[in-house]
């Protein structure tokens, strides 16, 4: 008998409270090598999804996708976790003779039995940059933590 493989979402920095349950459920701290793996698995199995709070293509988003792009290449740079831009995209160009692009919106997730949700958090360390207070910060990846939510078996 198979198990049936878990759908992983991936957002970084936010969750809602439409992502939990209600009733119990458990949140996870995890090390570096075992998220690499629960999304190198998820990927496998393409059962991964990447989630934003966030409408990133919106023109008026501009910083919230020039920080997701910086995560995305810190991710990359630092850990070896190839999560791209392109991940938090849905095409419809599979279905449709004109394609339609959006965002993955965080709030459709909610944590059950076959579908987690693992938030990547970080901080930012001060440039001492003075001229634009966008540019001014940079991703820390000593701080990257990976936050996993499961349902509770």
């Amino acid at each position: 008998m198979t198990s049936e493989a878990s759908q992983l979402f991936v957002s970084f920095w936010h969750i809602c409270l439409d992502n939990l349950p209600v009733g119990q459920f458990r949140h996870r701290l995890l090390h570096l090598e075992e998220a690499q793996t629960v999304i190198s698995q998820a990927r496998q199995q393409k059962q991964f999804y990447c989630v934003s709070d966030d409408d990133l293509l919106a023109p008026y988003h501009e910083q919230a996708l020039n920080k997701h792009r910086e995560l995305c290449e810190v991710l990359q740079s630092s850990f070896d976790i190839n999560i791209t831009l392109q991940d938090f995209v849905l095409n419809s160009a599979e279905d449709s003779e004109e394609p339609f692009y959006s965002i993955t919106p965080l709030q459709i997730v909610q944590v059950q039995k076959n579908r987690k949700l693992l938030v990547i958090t970080c901080s930012y360390k001060w440039l001492g940059v003075e001229e634009k207070i966008e540019t001014a910060f940079k991703v820390s990846p000593d701080s990257i933590e990976f936050h996993l939510f499961e349902q509770n078996c």
